[in-house]
């Protein structure tokens, strides 16, 4: 999706927790909605979404899908 909205290049693929959310190409109506609905999108490491993964589960007491734990995982990536 970051390369379908951003215009970029960017390597997909590989091995992840958020695999939910690893797509190589999104579909038309889903790169619709998010055009018109989400300001920006950010990328994020496996360890970030490991601790984003492990913080749901130690706190909360409660246990995420990888995809799940992006958006935790960003905001303690990029807390601005």
């Amino acid at each position: 999706m970051f390369n379908a909205v951003k215009n970029a290049d960017e390597p997909v693929g590989g091995v992840t927790l958020a695999e939910g959310i690893a797509v190589r190409a999104p579909g038309k109506l889903t790169q619709q909605v998010i055009e018109s609905l989400v300001d920006d999108i950010m990328l994020v490491d496996e360890r970030a979404l490991e601790r984003a993964l492990s913080l749901y589960l130690n706190v909360q007491k409660v246990l995420a899908e990888g995809a799940g734990a992006a958006g935790l995982a960003a905001i303690l990536e990029y807390p601005d």
